[in-house]
């Protein structure tokens, strides 16, 4: 596995955690809460209390100032680009630009998740760090 995949598999598993703690709910492909993936995070990394509430305030921020939106706008330009290439009808110029959209969207998202993680990341001591940096995926 590429050092790039490596990172980004670390860095999904602890976006994923800390979105897990920023609100319940359940991911219907991910199986269980997402309170149950965050535990198993922090068992993993041994996250001390302090940091799963320092985690918890840091996607509940990400959240509320852009995390959110930018994974709604993405769902929706995904849904609306399904749409489109699901219509016998749709113009190929439509789809093109409705992909152009998505893949903004999803950028977007990137970013936001990025931003997430970063702050989340500087919370974990460098023996966490380390262990992170083992985690294919929860």
């Amino acid at each position: 596995m590429s050092p790039r995949r490596m990172w980004l598999g670390v860095m999904m598993s602890i976006l994923a955690g800390g979105l897990a703690l920023a609100g319940p709910g359940t991911h219907p492909r991910h199986g269980g809460s997402r309170e149950d993936r965050m535990e198993r995070l922090a068992r993993r990394l041994d996250l001390t209390e302090g940091q799963k509430v320092r985690m918890k305030e840091i996607f509940e921020k990400h959240r509320s100032e852009g995390l959110g939106d930018a994974a709604e706008r993405a769902r929706a330009a995904r849904r609306d680009l399904r749409d489109l290439i699901h219509d016998p009808e749709a113009a190929d110029a439509d789809v093109r630009e409705a992909a152009k959209r998505s893949a903004e969207a999803s950028a977007d998202l990137a970013v936001e998740r990025h931003r997430a993680f970063a702050e989340a990341f500087s919370v974990l001591t460098p023996e966490q760090r380390e262990r992170a940096k083992s985690l294919k995926r929860l």
